[in-house]
């Protein structure tokens, strides 16, 4: 799950990618926006957000099980316990409301 700018951008470059395969006569807003000089930062941010979902999604998880692995296992699983406790404790909380 990421943020919703993030999410957002992710839209717009979906939504580029897509236009930009399957040309039309007349391009829309997203792509002219995109494709004009007047604000080639525009094209920056894009790649910006595509290193930030890659940060998000696949590096960061990734190195926070390599420290979490790190914590010994009782405290681990303490953590854990508590965790799915509260939980199910929303869960219920959200039942009865």
């Amino acid at each position: 799950m990421v943020n919703v700018a993030t999410g957002k951008l992710l839209t717009l470059i979906r939504h580029v990618g897509n236009k930009s395969l399957h040309v039309e006569e007349v391009p829309d807003d997203a792509i002219v926006l995109l494709l004009s000089d007047d604000d080639a930062q525009l094209l920056g941010v894009i790649f910006q957000t595509i290193v930030d979902v890659v940060e998000e999604l696949i590096t960061r998880p990734n190195q926070a099980a390599l420290l979490y692995d790190a914590v010994p296992i009782t405290v681990r699983a303490s953590a854990e316990a508590k965790a799915a406790e509260a939980k199910a404790a929303e869960a219920e909380a959200a039942e009865t409301a």
